[in-house]
């Protein structure tokens, strides 16, 4: 199994206390989330019709789609409630100031 690669997201203080902010991270549309000192990562959009999901809610654990009330769990990415496709989700890490998210590496 290959590494994952480590790319710059964002600063810490681009994303407040349960926020959810879009970002272009190496060519993947992403959303971060933050939760206290916890960051994640995920796609951008609803895998049911493509809304975006930087429009959602945060709520405790919980991403939802303001469209169709679709729900994950934003630890895991699992379908909630109505939701019947579980969600992409990055790994991330903090080092200092900054937010990494893993993507898989490059074929070279």
């Amino acid at each position: 199994m290959q590494q994952k690669r480590w790319v710059e997201a964002c600063g810490t203080q681009d994303v407040a206390e349960s926020a959810i902010v879009e970002r272009k991270v190496d060519g993947h549309e992403v959303v971060l989330m933050r939760q206290g000192d916890r960051f994640y990562a995920a796609q951008a959009v609803c895998p049911h019709m493509d809304e975006r999901l930087c429009d959602g809610l945060l709520k405790k654990n919980r991403l939802i789609c303001t469209k169709h009330l679709w729900q994950w769990d934003i630890e895991s990415g699992q379908a909630l409630g109505a939701a019947e496709k579980p969600l992409m989700m990055y790994p991330t890490r903090v080092e200092g100031s900054l937010v990494y998210v893993g993507l898989e590496p490059e074929n070279s």
